[in-house]
């Protein structure tokens, strides 16, 4: 069984959001899954499994480092998604991807065109969608914590510029699906792309403010 997996801390994003996404995850994942929620929040959604974040400081985007614990995702392969991703079409893909020969992959930053760097190199990557192969990361986990200051101070770009410093080799997403599989938030057509399946949201930018016809029909 695969683990789904979503952060919900802090007060950025209501209990709605995490319902919406577990949701949208059962209407477009139609193979045996379980829902997890890292969070500071005392309840969660019914159907969602609450995992309490380490008190360990990880607040914000910085609780997603605590999914390379593999004791944190439990059992099982995991595909994480950010709260405010919009699941527009099949997962399936995406979800195989963490049966793959890659133990780690990595969305690719959408604005590494715009020449953001991370330190002295590009910031490859985008955590709003991750896999994790079942038991991968231990180590991973541990360097971070082991210098969890460190890293956060020297990572510009928060946890994506971490997770690029500690696994430097990582897979990329993209390049195991087919084009336009992501849909980035400042590149929304008209129409659904027939190969659409995840709406990428980020920065000040909401699903629930998306104008876009056929990703507000998704998000509910």
């Amino acid at each position: 069984m695969i683990s789904i997996a979503c952060v919900w801390t802090g007060d950025r994003y209501g209990i709605d959001y995490v319902a919406r996404l577990r949701a949208m995850v059962g209407r477009y994942l139609r193979i045996e899954h379980r829902f997890i929620c890292l969070t500071d929040h005392g309840a969660v959604p019914d159907g969602v499994k609450r995992i309490e974040v380490p008190a360990i400081g990880l607040n914000g985007w910085w609780a997603k480092m605590a999914l390379f614990g593999p004791s944190v995702r439990g059992a099982g392969r995991c595909l994480y998604l950010d709260l405010d991703t919009v699941v527009v079409g099949g997962l399936e893909l995406l979800a195989s991807v963490a049966q793959g020969p890659e133990p780690f992959a990595i969305c690719r930053n959408f604005h590494s065109h715009a020449r953001i760097k991370s330190g002295t190199s590009w910031c490859r990557y985008g955590s709003c969608a991750m896999t994790f192969a079942e038991g991968w990361g231990e180590d991973v986990w541990r360097r971070f914590l082991a210098d969890q200051k460190g890293l956060m101070a020297r990572s510009r770009w928060g946890d994506q510029g971490a997770i690029e410093l500690l696994v430097p080799d990582a897979a990329i997403l993209q390049d195991y699906l087919p084009d336009g599989y992501f849909v980035h938030y400042k590149a929304i057509p008209p129409a659904r792309p027939d190969t659409a399946a995840v709406v990428v949201f980020g920065g000040k930018a909401r699903p629930h403010d998306c104008a876009v016809p056929w990703v507000r029909e998704a998000w509910r």
